[in-house]
């Protein structure tokens, strides 16, 4: 019934009283008296407005109110503190009507829209992508393979997942948790799935054998769709791209499991590739580089013109370039770097801005994890004065001299390179482990 004609339309009930409860904080604001903390009703009702996504039947269970039940005003405030906690809405309101027995509840609520996060299936071998949306989707219509960050939604996901193991007549436990990308991922608990083959599709024949043997440590390790991914970047595309295949890109791993063979319930991974282009080293050009010429750079760079344009010795490259840079004391240079590709001509050349920042000089040098008498004796042996123009590349060619003529015995040494932006002056703090 419409809320304006209460009083026409309920003469016994003795007030109407509005209350709004903002999500996260749920600072009550009363337009009109509550009823005494100690009333106890019977509720007759209970509504919720604004759901799109959700359903009644669903936030029925989550306020544990039922009709016919004797509620008081701390039991009301409870029942939306839970669907606070949801996480789904951001807002959640109520507002009632009452007399000295009964009480009528509405909750307003509004769902939350923005922020949804993917939702992964990290080890479903069971089941297509396909057949897992369409699982949830029959518990969860809504659901497009993402969710706002929200406990409640994922354990109904879990539900679903959990339904279809039950369907395979399969036993296992379905977890989940929010990685660090801010994912939330399903996985089957101690599902025991080992990798048994990798298989590769989209492959030139000359490039197998290396990739299997890149993929190697990966057999027989328990099966994730995440590591799988993971280790496809960090292993498998440096294949290509020291290889001069600089756009190559790999899909999402596919899993089955096996049922007959050598591989016989374990997991057979399938990886599809897009190679790309093969490309060559062209050229590249410099802009903001005042400290040195663009010759002196590119001897910092290994690639000639025509060279396979292989993406570790580019990058090694930079690392060069800064180097130089660094070694006259220019430790905050940062190089920007823009690649042009030549598809007719399967040609790669760079334009590259190099942001000198400022030159710094040597401050002051300090030793730790050594004796006070040892700390002297490599001071003494640091040639790189107060004052001098910093070289970065100094500590490494010191702690040789320190190894060769064994000034003090250690089994590693690092570097900490703390810089004093006003005085504009470079601290190396050296670490040594005994």
């Amino acid at each position: 019934m419409p809320w304006m004609g209460i009083a026409k339309r309920a003469k016994s009930f003795d007030r109407l009283c509005w209350t709004v409860l903002i999500a996260f904080g749920l600072a009550a604001v009363v337009s009109a008296q509550e009823p005494p903390p100690d009333a106890k009703m019977r509720l007759t009702k209970i509504e919720f407005e604004g759901l799109q996504v959700q359903t009644r039947d669903k936030m029925t269970p989550v306020v544990q109110l039922q009709v016919g039940q004797t509620v008081d005003m701390e039991i009301v405030k409870a029942a939306a503190q839970r669907l606070t906690q949801t996480g789904l809405f951001d807002k959640v309101a109520y507002r009632y009507r009452f007399n000295s027995e009964i009480i009528e509840l509405t909750f307003e609520l509004e769902e939350k829209t923005a922020g949804k996060r993917p939702c992964l299936f990290d080890n479903f071998v069971w089941f297509t992508d396909q057949e897992l949306l369409a699982g949830i989707k029959r518990d969860l219509p809504d659901f497009d393979g993402s969710m706002v960050v929200s406990d409640f939604t994922a354990e109904e996901i879990k539900k679903s997942l959990t339904r279809l193991l039950r369907e395979k007549k399969n036993s296992g436990e379905v977890g989940y948790e929010m990685d660090a990308s801010l994912a939330y991922v399903f996985k089957v608990k101690d599902a025991k799935l080992k990798i048994c083959e990798a298989r590769f599709v989209g492959v030139r024949l000359n490039l197998l054998g290396p990739l299997r043997e890149a993929v190697s440590p990966l057999i027989k390790t328990e099966y994730s769709r995440l590591e799988a991914r993971l280790y496809t970047g960090a292993a498998l595309v440096p294949v290509y791209r020291q290889r001069g295949f600089l756009k190559v890109s790999f899909g999402q791993a596919q899993a089955e499991l096996s049922a007959s063979g050598e591989c016989a319930n374990a997991v057979i991974i399938t990886l599809p590739v897009e190679e790309g282009l093969q490309y060559r080293w062209d050229n590249v050009t410099w802009a903001g580089n005042q400290a040195f010429t663009a010759s002196q750079l590119e001897k910092g760079l290994k690639l000639k013109s025509g060279d396979v344009a292989n993406q570790m010795m580019i990058d090694a490259g930079w690392n060069a370039v800064e180097n130089i840079y660094g070694g006259r004391g220019y430790i905050a240079v940062q190089l920007k770097t823009d690649r042009t590709f030549d598809d007719a001509r399967q040609l790669v050349s760079y334009k590259v801005t190099v942001i000198e920042g400022t030159q710094y000089k040597m401050g002051e040098v300090t030793f730790e994890g050594v004796t006070d008498a040892d700390a002297r004796k490599l001071k003494d042996a640091w040639q790189l004065k107060s004052g001098d123009v910093f070289d970065n590349e100094y500590a490494g060619v010191f702690l040789n001299i320190v190894k060769r003529q064994n000034l003090v015995r250690f089994k590693d040494a690092s570097l900490d390179l703390k810089r004093d932006d006003e005085k504009l002056t470079a601290n190396p703090v050296l670490k040594f482990e005994r």
